[in-house]
């Protein structure tokens, strides 16, 4: 945890032993009300005294942790705090924050190929929509993280989207959950930059040429910070859209 006032960084939680021994953390997200983080523990266990695998839920004061599942992968606060969205390999579930126990489950269904779901899960401000990327099953029946699309699903309409004619990775939702901004490989030329694409799949817009990572929205929707060769950077959207081709939504020229 980093204090960006004071750049104090703090150790929250550590794995000994490395991947081989005790497996990694990651998908760490904040509540909204800011005093406990959801996160996922990955990999083997071999210390008896190491977390086990699956989704867990901090106290970010006291530090106490507790197993809300063990099954699911990339969990995700609502916006409410009460629920906990999360993967599983061919749906988006919702779970209860207070005792794990399912609440609804949303298939995920490309139209063309075998995909499954992978592990990087974004939603819209009022917790309808969702952007995750799927990857092709392997000879072993699971999933790969080669060759990822991006694939949209509102769960309150059933409209979906599959963004099949470009690899895509790291989606992350405008904060009026009009607009995805996301990084993408065209298979046409293979090259790669950071895009943007209205949620119904119109409108896809390239904003970065250049091998960006891990997009993210400011809270008033003007800028989105990403990485790029260890640094972070901040785009100006409106600058390099245009301020008609942004109002809600993306209007396509």
């Amino acid at each position: 945890m980093v204090n960006l006032e004071t750049e104090e960084v703090n150790t929250l939680l550590r794995v000994d032993g490395g991947p081989e021994q005790n497996g990694w953390l990651h998908h760490a997200n904040w509540s909204p009300d800011g005093s406990q983080i959801v996160f996922e523990k990955d990999g083997p266990t071999v210390n008896q005294d190491a977390l086990k695998q699956g989704i867990w839920i901090m106290d970010v004061v006291t530090g106490d942790t507790r197993l809300l599942s063990e099954k699911e992968r990339a969990p995700l606060w609502s916006s409410t705090g009460e629920h906990i969205f999360v993967t599983s390999p061919t749906s988006i579930d919702q779970l209860d924050a207070a005792t794990g126990n399912p609440i609804a489950s949303y298939p995920v269904r490309p139209e063309e190929g075998d995909y499954l779901v992978g592990f990087y899960l974004t939603r819209s401000a009022d917790d309808r929509s969702f952007a995750v990327e799927v990857g092709p099953r392997n000879e072993q029946g699971v999933y790969t993280a080669t060759n990822n699309h991006i694939y949209v699903l509102n769960t309150e309409s059933g409209d979906t989207h599959f963004f099949d004619t470009m690899l895509g990775f790291n989606a992350t939702w405008s904060p009026n959950g009009d607009v995805l901004a996301f990084v993408a490989i065209l298979e046409s030329d293979n090259s790669k930059g950071l895009y943007l694409a209205n949620a119904d799949g119109t409108c896809i817009t390239q904003v970065l040429d250049a091998p960006v990572a891990i997009p993210a929205w400011s809270h008033d929707g003007n800028r989105i910070a990403f990485t790029y060769q260890g640094r972070v950077h901040l785009l100006d959207v409106v600058e390099v859209v245009g301020e008609r081709a942004l109002q809600d939504r993306l209007v396509c020229q």
